[in-house]
């Protein structure tokens, strides 16, 4: 198993738009976002994703013991569509409403 190590973790407003690892929808400019930088000891990248969907995703994974073998996997790939998600909508209400968006354009 390889370890991620985070060299740096920044919120700040975007100053172009980014598209979000988690869900896969743009993060607009002047949005605030979460971007870390991480390395696995061979490859250095940057993860740039929404506040909610970032913490939604660690909620997520958490509850649902998915971090050794899914950890690589973006939100949007990881919860199934027909999920019942409204456990989750009360503390993520956009970040789940992003994901329903992205599901909804693919399954048409």
């Amino acid at each position: 198993m390889t370890y991620v190590t985070n060299l740096s973790e920044k919120t700040a407003p975007a100053r172009k738009d980014h598209v979000c690892v988690e869900c896969g929808r743009t993060i607009p400019k002047g949005e605030c976002y979460l971007r870390q930088a991480n390395t696995d000891g061979s490859q250095v990248w940057t993860y740039k994703a929404h506040v909610d969907c970032a913490e939604f995703s660690v909620a997520y994974r958490t509850s649902n013991k998915l971090w050794d073998d899914y950890d690589w996997m973006p939100l949007w790939e990881l919860i199934d569509f027909e999920d019942d998600l409204s456990v989750w909508r009360g503390r993520y209400p956009h970040a789940v409403c992003r994901l329903e968006l992205r599901w909804q354009k693919y399954a048409a």
